[in-house]
């Protein structure tokens, strides 16, 4: 059930709840300046915030174990850079990285010492690399093939990186032990996008092809895991693919069209779980 919209009815993109659930970043494209930033909303008062401002495309914010950084992609004409600024906001950015080619942050470690992230250019159009916020800060590669690899999310133990792939020639979810070595698992089996995991890490949620929220059980028993039963939790119509889940794991924070003005805002779904007793 749809428990009721959060936010104006704009073009949001990239949802991302903070650690205690009481806060969210989004991106907002601003028609007017062309650009996009970061916003923050919180839940209890009610108030939204801009994060971010300037002519750059601000995208993907992933927030810090202890909720008090956020860290960012910025894009501009022909480069990206990721940065980092206090969750409070005002103070400058620290820039960990700058390249020609699109990087996209996804996830930051559960302790805190790496950012996942996504390399986007030629000739494999994505992977997943890794970047240490300590010692020598250089990126490396993570998941690297001939195919598309994208979405990282650490697991809570940060022992496991939940990604996108389309190796089969469609998007479906892996698993693969970090920091390695080990092989893929595959999770999803009728096609998966933007793998979201559930806090006790026991469920990984994710979108199906056909446009239904998935939650797939999984065991892990020392360095091997099992992928249990796939469920359907409910129908997103029409297609969005920015979601989070709350903390308690019960509630989605969904972006979602409203037509026929086709802007987004932002809903919040409950009581899924009903349809897992039936």
């Amino acid at each position: 059930n749809g428990l009721g919209f959060v936010g104006d009815i704009i073009e949001h993109f990239g949802v991302r709840i903070s650690p205690d659930g009481g806060r969210f970043v989004v991106d907002i494209f601003e028609p007017k300046s062309r650009t996009q930033n970061l916003w923050m909303y919180d839940f209890a008062r009610g108030t939204q915030t801009r994060f971010t401002s300037g002519l750059a495309v601000d995208i993907g914010a992933a927030w810090s174990p202890d909720g008090k950084e956020i860290a960012y992609a910025s894009l501009t004409a022909g480069s990206s850079s990721i940065r980092i600024r206090s969750a409070l906001g005002g103070g400058g950015d620290e820039v960990l990285i700058e390249s020609r080619n699109r990087l996209d942050v996804t996830d930051w470690s559960p302790d805190g010492t790496v950012l996942c992230i996504t390399r986007r250019g030629e000739p494999t159009q994505a992977d997943i690399w890794i970047h240490p916020l300590t010692g020598e800060k250089k990126m490396w590669e993570f998941v690297k093939t001939a195919y598309r690899e994208s979405d990282g999310r650490f697991s809570p133990d940060g022992r496991w990186v939940a990604y996108t792939s389309d190796e089969t020639g469609r998007s479906e979810i892996y698993l693969r032990p970090y920091p390695g070595p080990g092989t893929a698992t595959k999770v999803s089996t009728t096609g998966g996008d933007s793998p979201v995991w559930r806090r006790d890490g026991r469920e990984i949620f994710y979108i199906s092809t056909d446009n239904k929220m998935m939650a797939a059980e999984i065991r892990v028993s020392g360095s091997t895991v099992v992928i249990g039963t796939e469920q359907e939790l409910f129908t997103r119509t029409p297609i969005m693919s920015d979601y989070d889940v709350f903390p308690d794991g019960k509630r989605f924070l969904i972006n979602r069209t409203i037509e026929p003005t086709g802007t987004d805002p932002l809903t919040i779904f409950v009581n899924w779980t009903e349809k897992l007793k039936k």
